[in-house]
């Protein structure tokens, strides 16, 4: 499959790359290809440390130098760890998802009954 470039048409060399390409993706993207891994990205920021404040959400902050250099932001405050007792009461009290706004404004609808 795999042939000096150099030597091949340029129609040729289309084809070869072609069927590389996709022996690749058959290999290891393709659901149940046998050297298929997960896949990640790390992102590291290569930003010099020059500026000594930042802005977050309107409030200033300070950053901290680590041992190798890196400016980074202090960690975020937590809110306080909640205790479990009851798991249905847990479960009662948290919402599957946002409520919607009403289409009509309840309080201008009540105040002309």
């Amino acid at each position: 499959m795999y042939c000096d470039l150099s030597i091949c048409a340029s129609g040729e060399k289309l084809n070869i790359l072609f069927k590389i390409a996709h022996e690749i993706a058959l290999d290891r993207i393709a659901v149940g290809a046998p050297y298929r891994k997960k896949f990640s990205i790390h992102v590291v920021s290569s930003v010099n440390g020059e500026k000594e404040l930042t802005e977050t959400n309107g409030e200033k902050q300070t950053t901290e130098t680590t041992e190798d250099g890196n400016n980074l932001l202090p960690s975020p405050e937590l809110p306080p760890p909640m205790v479990v007792t009851s798991v249905a009461e847990f479960k009662r009290d948290m919402g599957l998802y946002p409520l919607p706004r009403p289409y009509i404004d309840l309080q201008k609808a009540r105040s002309k009954l």
